[in-house]
This record gives structure tokens, C-alpha cells and sequence, in this order.
């Protein structure tokens, strides 16, 4: 329904992802997973010499009543602070 474009009760932002990975990434990437009670913030680092990731560190946050029922400044300057939060911690 609402994913096809139709009425739905489905909350959800949209993602602009617009390819699938080839496999030959690498780097240092951050991954960001809003679920519908926590945030997590995960920083994963990909060798090019390995098909196995390298690194993985992870932060979960606990959203509040604030945060889901807030308005959308509320919610993304708390996300924005997870993440500052979560990057200092990773380094």
C-alpha cells in the first residue's frame, strides 16, 4: 500500500538509495537505522583486500515520546546529536 504509492498508516521517511553495492566498496561508513523505540548509529570500516568487514562499532539511543510525537525539529536535532555523540565515541 504504502510503499506503491497508496493511503497508508506506514510511517515512514523515504530512502534515496539507487543502486545495490557491487561488493568492491571500501572505506569507513557510517549506518544509521531509526527504528520505531531506538536509533542506532553503527560505524563500519570495509578493507578493499577482504571480503569481510573489518570493523564494527555500534551506539544505540532510546527514543522518546518526544522524539516520535515532536515535531520534526525536535526528532532530527536529536538524531543529529546521537550522531556527534556516537562519532566521538567511535574515535
Amino acid at each position: 500500500l504504502g510503499l506503491a504509492g497508496g493511503e497508508s498508516d506506514l510511517k515512514m521517511l523515504p530512502t534515496y538509495v539507487t543502486s545495490f553495492p557491487t561488493g568492491k566498496e571500501s572505506g569507513h561508513f557510517l549506518a544509521l537505522d531509526l527504528g520505531g523505540t531506538n536509533f542506532r548509529v553503527l560505524s563500519v570500516r570495509i578493507d578493499p583486500s577482504t571480503p569481510e568487514v573489518t570493523h564494527v562499532k555500534f551506539k544505540k539511543f532510546s527514543l522518546e515520546t518526544k522524539h516520535m510525537q515532536g515535531t520534526a525539529d525536535v526528532l532530527f536535532t536529536f538524531l543529529a546529536d546521537c550522531i556527534s555523540a556516537a562519532v566521538l565515541e567511535f574515535e
